[in-house]
């Protein structure tokens, strides 16, 4: 009867420390996936910043000028070195963004950037500080200046 007890007793002690373990095991696995997923929300939280960043960077090293049904706005931009610049028409018909002088438009051919249409947008990154001075092929009236400093 004795031995009929201890048996019991360890296979209650038995039980009771499987419980525990199974207790441990289980905590241990949602801790730590808690932590890999604050990991991961913490990595996914830091790439989403630097793409932010890297947005708001270009944004703050663009200048848009638009070609509007009256010309260029503004006529003339002043920026930095290595600065990009985008053109938008809105001017409800095809325009141009060419180098000058009309009609040759050869003093800056990286400045031809040639036709685009109503609701569209071309852009170029100005590397080197100078004076350029553009047109627009089809109105040779519509004149404009980028400053690069």
């Amino acid at each position: 009867m004795i031995r009929n007890k201890n048996n019991k007793i360890l296979v209650l002690v038995s039980v009771a420390v499987v419980v525990i373990l199974v207790i441990a095991v289980a905590a241990t696995l949602l801790l730590g996936n808690n932590a890999n997923t604050n990991g991961q929300n913490s990595a996914k939280n830091t790439n989403q910043e630097a793409q932010k960043q890297a947005v708001q960077q270009i944004i703050n090293t663009t200048k848009n000028i638009s070609l509007t049904s009256s010309g260029f706005n503004p006529q003339t931009v002043t920026i930095n070195a290595g600065q990009r610049v985008v053109w938008q028409n809105i001017s409800g018909t095809q325009g141009t963004v060419n180098s000058d002088n009309f009609p040759n438009n050869s003093l800056w051919p990286f400045l031809n950037l040639g036709l685009f249409a109503n609701g569209s947008s071309v852009g170029v990154t100005f590397d080197k500080p100078g004076t350029y001075t553009y047109h627009n092929q089809l109105n040779p009236s519509e004149k404009g200046t980028v400053i690069v400093k």
